[in-house]
């Protein structure tokens, strides 16, 4: 499957999750980021400045209930632009999760946020998990 083709999938599966969640759709979301992961595939985010150094380039987000912090992340440029988010980056998936592992206190991705309607989580355990399943 080709890069665009894994980001339509991503976008079709989030779509229909939100207009009827199920653990199967949530399963299917987690197959195609583990498939996205795998392959280092670029992904779009929200870069922000750091507030510790502002030359450096860092992933918007948000703090959950679970008082965990999550990634902005977008399957297209559409989920983008419906989003709160600004600044268009696209980075690849192997700096997202080597930031994730290497901090505590990231719980995962926050998938294609929409202004007034909330995200999709990924927790870091289930991205976990769906990578050792395939």
């Amino acid at each position: 499957m080709r890069q665009g083709e894994l980001h339509l999938q991503l976008e079709i599966l989030a779509k229909e999750f939100r207009e009827n969640p199920s653990d199967e759709t949530g399963d299917r979301i987690l197959a195609a980021m583990a498939k996205i992961i795998r392959d280092n595939e670029k992904i779009l985010i929200d870069g922000i400045p750091s507030p510790v150094n502002p030359t450096i380039t860092v992933p918007s987000g948000y703090y959950a209930k679970d008082g965990k912090f999550y990634f902005h992340i977008f399957s297209s440029r559409q989920s983008f632009d419906a989003s709160s988010a600004s600044n268009p980056m696209l980075t690849h998936m192997e700096g997202l999760m080597k930031l994730m592992e290497d901090n505590p206190q990231v719980g995962g991705f926050s998938l294609n946020q929409k202004a007034g309607s909330g995200t999709i989580l990924l927790t870091r355990e289930d991205i976990m998990e769906a990578l050792h399943h395939e």
